[in-house]
């Protein structure tokens, strides 16, 4: 028993430091940054120069979407009415808008960088990348759950995020059967009358 508290307090107390920490480094970031353009280059074959005037335009392009900050969804909470879930919403479109129009700045903005065909093909080469850097944090995700506690921890927080997804749907299908009921019985006394 008291090894399983020890334990237990071991690991909140590393949750704890972990979450304290900001996720990134200025240095990670500028490391992260520089792989980002050095895959570009090798994607568009960029030559040296339109790399170097292309950096700083990426850059700031890369800093504006990190500075849009989506809504946060309620979790099992889920939505106290309608107006709400609409809000948050249009909220969403907004950010994807807000990126949308950071995406088009960066278009225009490397059009006197770029020749038409790298241009044309830099959104779709940012995406591939973006896969590429999304498969790898999977495959480090994939390998930390090798671990056998690490693998149980996240079964554990699969469980409760599918718990409250299920729940929340519940929540949602009773507001509708009720909103439904409360619209044909007064569409029936409509009639009667």
């Amino acid at each position: 028993m008291r090894k399983l508290i020890f334990t237990l307090s071991l690991i909140l107390s590393a949750l704890a430091a972990v979450s304290a920490q900001p996720k990134f480094t200025e240095e990670q970031r500028e490391q992260f940054f520089n792989s980002r353009v050095k895959m570009i280059q090798d994607e568009l074959k960029l030559s040296n120069e339109q790399t170097e005037q292309m950096s700083p335009i990426y850059k700031k392009y890369l800093e504006k979407v990190r500075s849009i900050k989506f809504p946060k969804h309620p979790g099992k909470a889920g939505f106290k009415s309608s107006d709400e879930a609409c809000n948050h919403t249009c909220q969403m479109l907004d950010c994807k808008k807000s990126i949308f129009d950071a995406q088009k700045q960066l278009v225009k903005d490397l059009r006197s960088v770029l020749n038409p065909e790298q241009l044309s093909r830099f959104l779709a080469a940012e995406s591939k990348i973006n896969e590429k850097i999304r498969h790898q944090l999977d495959r480090k995700r994939n390998k930390e759950l090798d671990d056998p506690a690490k693998r149980k921890m996240r079964r554990e927080q699969l469980r409760k995020e599918t718990s409250m997804k299920r729940d929340s749907i519940r929540k949602s299908n009773l507001a509708l059967k009720q909103h439904m009921k409360a619209k044909s019985d007064s569409l029936k006394s409509r009639f009667k009358d």
